[in-house]
């Protein structure tokens, strides 16, 4: 794949997740599992910029750990 169509792949992601949180602000207060999907799509967005950054690999790891628990928090309180 080409640089350009790699970081094209990585800015739709980061405004498509960026639009879907901004989106789901109001209906959070309303119902809990928008909530959750907004935590899914923040963790999504957060592991996206770390994999676009240039930072130290214990800065990437801890912020790719974040992220992962993120992700993982909200699929489980979707799901049970």
């Amino acid at each position: 794949m080409s640089e350009k169509a790699k970081t094209f792949m990585l800015k739709s992601i980061h405004y498509v997740t960026l639009v879907g949180l901004f989106i789901l602000i109001i209906p959070a207060g309303i119902n809990p599992v928008f909530f959750y999907i907004g935590i899914i799509l923040f963790g999504i967005h957060l592991f996206v910029n770390v994999i676009d950054s240039s930072l130290s690999k214990v800065k990437i790891s801890i912020a790719l750990i974040i992220s992962f628990t993120l992700i993982l928090l909200g699929l489980f309180k979707i799901f049970f």
